[in-house]
């Protein structure tokens, strides 16, 4: 559950986050195209890392 208000109306509730501030969109999805597309390691050699990082830190699946 979020913190904040996110306003009533169409779309889907993430639409209606970025419509409170489109600059943080476009940062976010710069962002996942050169972590996804300009990735240097296989998608699936990526979630393996991550996983495993994630269990070395104990974190909760």
């Amino acid at each position: 559950m979020t913190r904040i208000r996110i306003p009533e109306g169409e779309g889907s509730e993430r639409e209606r986050i970025f419509a409170l501030r489109p600059e943080h969109g476009a940062a976010l999805e710069a962002l996942r195209v050169a972590v996804y597309d300009h990735a240097t390691l296989p998608h699936r050699l990526a979630e393996l890392v991550r996983f495993r990082i994630a269990t070395a830190n104990d974190c909760p699946v």
